[in-house]
C-alpha cells in the first residue's frame, strides 16, 4: 500500500493536460468545454409568439376581436399596435405587435370575416414567450467542465457561437 503523499506523486507524474483547441461548434459532440460560453444575445431576443393563433389586446371576459394585421416569424412588428379589441394573426416565434396582452391559439378561435371569436377565457400572458426568457445577453450558456452533447452544442449554435474553446 502507497500512502496518500505518495499516491499524489504518482498520479502527477502520470497524468498529463489536454492541448486546448478551437472547434467548430458542429464538431465539438464529445469534447468538454475549456472555458464558459457566455451569451452575447438575449434570447428569444423579442417578446415572441409560442404558438400560431392571435395576438390580442383584450378586456376581461372579451372574446371577439377585429383582426387588423398578420405578423409571420421573421417578419417586424415593431409599428404594428393593438388597440383594446383588436387581434393580429401571429405564427409561432413571430414578434408580438405592441399592447399585446395574449396569444389565443387558433385551435380556439373561429374566424368570421374580419372577427375572430374565442371560445375559452383568455390569460394575460397566455402562450407569450418574453424576452429572455431562456437566457440573458451576458449569462453562461454552458459552462466550463461541461461534457458537450447534441443538446448543448444546438443551444450554443442558436445564441451564435461559431467556435469555442475545447480539450
Amino acid at each position: 500500500m502507497v500512502s496518500v503523499d505518495e499516491a499524489f506523486r504518482i498520479i502527477k507524474e502520470e497524468s498529463f493536460v489536454l492541448d486546448i483547441i478551437d472547434i467548430e461548434v458542429g464538431k465539438a459532440t464529445g469534447f468538454v468545454l475549456a472555458e464558459n460560453c457566455v451569451s452575447n444575445i438575449s434570447f428569444p431576443p423579442f417578446d415572441q409568439s409560442a404558438m400560431d393563433g392571435y395576438a390580442v389586446n383584450f378586456q376581461s371576459d372579451q372574446n371577439e376581436f377585429l383582426v387588423i394585421d398578420e405578423v409571420k416569424a421573421g417578419d417586424s412588428a415593431a409599428i404594428v399596435k393593438l388597440k383594446a379589441g383588436e387581434a393580429c394573426r401571429i405564427f409561432t416565434g413571430a414578434m408580438l405587435p405592441g399592447n399585446t396582452k395574449a396569444i389565443v391559439k387558433q385551435e380556439d378561435v373561429e374566424k368570421i370575416g374580419d372577427k375572430i371569436f374565442v371560445s375559452r377565457v383568455i390569460q394575460e400572458g397566455d402562450h407569450i414567450r418574453i424576452c429572455g426568457e431562456q437566457i440573458n445577453e451576458g449569462d453562461v450558456a454552458v459552462q466550463k467542465g461541461t461534457v458537450l452533447n447534441p443538446g448543448a452544442i444546438g443551444f450554443l449554435s442558436t445564441l451564435g457561437f461559431k467556435k469555442i474553446r475545447v480539450y
